[in-house]
């Protein structure tokens, strides 16, 4: 089996950092299905894999590629991130991305930290300014094919999250729309049901930044690549979650 592998690089970021961030999520996903439509206009078999706020921006993507082209994914990977129609911030966390500095040392106080990366803070931050309450109705798109909805178990461990200083747990407790500590509730990862008729959630063993690089991860995407019907897909997912329950 051959297979190609193509990365989408955000404005901002990588080899990019140098371009302009889009000012709106519609803007960013305009230049995603950019890189993409040769693939979709070829009518090629592919697997999608996105991560973290990449998963709003992939929706946007293949609905465009299904009412364009016709074209569906053979199967969608999501890592660890809610479905479109829930707000990652509440109206407190809302309120602050007005200032930058206040808003990620609240959200990723590490980055913050971390003069080396510094440039990728203001990314980061401009990313989750567009993309972190831009939501979409049920019904806008229904994937036609698996979703998979990885969870990152170990990032919904609130016995981590209690080592942190009292006065930072107290902000980010206020942060987030439907968690405490964490942008999702593991159970929110259910509610990519509204999405796809083949929709499963399971999860790593792993936090959220590892997720990728997961050696079970990796040997799912491959299986499900390989595969060569719907049915050896939904057969090769169910095995998965069955041995990776959701346990948060």
């Amino acid at each position: 089996l051959s297979l190609e592998l193509a990365v989408y690089e955000w404005p901002g970021f990588g080899l990019r950092r140098k371009e302009p961030q889009p000012l709106s999520l519609p803007e960013l996903a305009e230049d995603a299905f950019g890189a993409f439509a040769e693939v979709f206009r070829e009518d090629v078999p592919f697997v999608i894999v996105a991560y973290s706020a990449g998963c709003r921006v992939v929706t946007l993507v293949t609905e465009r590629a299904k009412r364009q082209f016709g074209v569906e994914p053979m199967a969608v990977f999501i890592l660890d991130y809610g479905p479109p129609h829930l707000p990652m911030l509440s109206d407190y966390g809302t309120s602050l991305l007005s200032n930058e500095t206040e808003w990620m040392n609240i959200f990723s106080p590490h980055l913050v930290s971390n003069s080396s990366l510094k440039q990728t803070a203001h990314a980061m931050y401009n990313t989750y300014k567009i993309a972190a309450n831009y939501t979409l109705p049920v019904g806008f798109h229904m994937f036609q094919c698996p979703l998979v909805a990885l969870i990152a178990r170990r990032h919904y461990d609130h016995s981590e999250w209690l080592k942190h200083p009292a006065e930072f747990l107290e902000e980010r407790s206020k942060f987030f729309h439907n968690a405490k500590y964490t942008q999702w509730k593991p159970a929110d990862f259910e509610e990519w049901t509204h999405w796809s008729s083949y929709a499963t959630a399971a999860e790593l063993d792993c936090d959220h930044t590892h997720m990728q690089m997961k050696k079970e991860f990796k040997s799912l995407l491959w299986e499900v690549c390989e595969a060569f019907s719907l049915q050896e897909r939904l057969d090769i997912i169910a095995r998965f979650a069955a041995s990776h329950p959701r346990t948060t």
